[in-house]
């Protein structure tokens, strides 16, 4: 089938990266240090007003975005992405069922059923495996496929401004 896959918009707060929802992650925005307590520390910050006021946070493998507009008056800080992009690094769990990079979408079937939605990619020849809701379906977590292996070559969480 094609199309996204729609959970709820509780199970899509409950999705976990490296064990920490959002939520969690969006606690953490103006505290640096709790987060490289959380995460570890990062071999890049890169903080560049030409960006819309992002921060970025590079990993050996993933990399956390932030949105800092309060500092500026504008609106509350959060995370505008998250791209996982190693299997060693980093994990997600969607509906309790973890997912990493390199598991093949037949693993991904196995995981959550038979009727798995997937899509084609608009900006790259891979296909993809989104989860978003019924209320929200532009903010997306989308788990990338390479068309020759079948294998995620990387995950990325999202929210559209």
């Amino acid at each position: 089938p094609k199309g996204n896959n729609i959970i709820s918009v509780s199970q899509y707060s409950q999705i976990k990266y490296n064990g920490y929802t959002i939520n969690q992650l969006n606690s953490l925005v103006s505290n640096e240090e709790m987060l490289f307590e959380m995460l570890g520390q990062p071999q890049e910050v890169v903080n560049d007003p030409m960006t819309f006021d992002y921060i970025r946070y590079r990993y050996n493998g993933f990399v956390i975005s932030y949105f800092i507009g309060a500092e500026k008056g504008g609106e509350e800080d959060y995370i505008s992405s998250i791209t996982i992009t190693s299997r060693a690094n980093f994990h997600v769990k969607v509906l309790n069922k973890t997912i990493r990079v390199g598991d093949s979408f037949e693993q991904m079937k196995q995981l959550f059923g038979s009727q798995l939605k997937i899509r084609m990619s608009m900006f790259t020849p891979e296909y993809l495996v989104g989860f978003n809701t019924t209320s929200n379906t532009f903010d997306d977590l989308a788990i990338y496929f390479d068309e020759t292996t079948n294998k995620i070559t990387r995950i990325k969480y999202y929210i559209l401004p």
